[in-house]
């Protein structure tokens, strides 16, 4: 159903996203406890902010602010770069950790510093992920709902009081239509809606307003129902 593997299309890239950034964070967690257990600590001082300027795919630009700090170890002085663009101001003094003999890859030695890139990384590779996921497991649940439906529910002859153009929802520009449907519940006696899954075709030469429809519910809970839309060539 078309709806159904479009989400598969995306969800499936989203996912692949996700993990690839939660791999990254991870990555970059376990490199700073690398590096922390055997750096040399030292004093910088934050001797300037540089500017950076980045485009996002609309065009515009943002601009952010780097500490470039400079500290001595070794006989030598070296300046080194921040990641994280938090408040800092000329002449602050801050801690730093290197390698010996390593000191153009030294690093500021704050929280901010050291997890900005693993936090980053995880945060929003884990919404990446999740929103890949629930992609791919909802179009499965609900299939998994309805084939239930169908084999265990009971069928009955609806009458469709509406047909609706969904424009509001559009996937690949296109807007689906639904249809509802008013029945009986002959256990209880009560009326009860049911809302069609989405139809990527105008169903209502074929269902228009006044006709029957097949129906099938669960008679504990009729609000748990699903179309047999036999007249549709192709269904959401």
């Amino acid at each position: 159903m078309r709806a159904n593997r479009t989400l598969g299309c995306i969800g499936v890239p989203f996912f692949l996203l996700g993990a690839t950034f939660v791999v990254l964070g991870i990555y970059f967690f376990i490199d700073n406890r690398r590096f922390q257990a055997t750096a040399l600590p030292a004093e910088g001082e934050v001797v300037r902010m540089e500017s950076h300027e980045s485009r996002d795919n609309k065009g515009r630009i943002t601009r952010t602010q780097v500490p470039v700090v400079r500290f001595q170890a070794e006989g030598r002085t070296v300046e080194i770069r921040g990641h994280n663009t938090g408040s800092y101001h000329v002449g602050e003094k801050v801690p730093v950790r290197y390698q010996a003999g390593q000191l153009e890859d030294g690093r500021i030695d704050t929280a901010s510093e050291s997890f900005l890139l693993p936090g980053v990384f995880t945060g929003v590779g884990s919404l990446f992920a999740c929103i890949g996921l629930a992609m791919l497991l909802v179009p499965a649940l609900n299939r998994r709902r309805r084939s239930r439906i169908l084999n265990d529910g009971t069928p009955v002859q609806a009458k469709v009081i509406e047909v609706r153009h969904d424009t509001s929802t559009k996937i690949n520009g296109q807007s689906p239509w639904v249809l509802v449907a008013e029945f009986k519940d002959e256990i209880s006696g009560n009326d009860f809606a049911a809302t069609s899954q989405w139809i990527w075709v105008n169903p209502e030469p074929h269902y228009p307003v006044g006709s029957e429809v097949t129906v099938y519910y669960m008679p504990d809970n009729p609000r748990k129902n699903t179309f047999k839309l036999d007249k549709l060539p192709e269904l959401a």
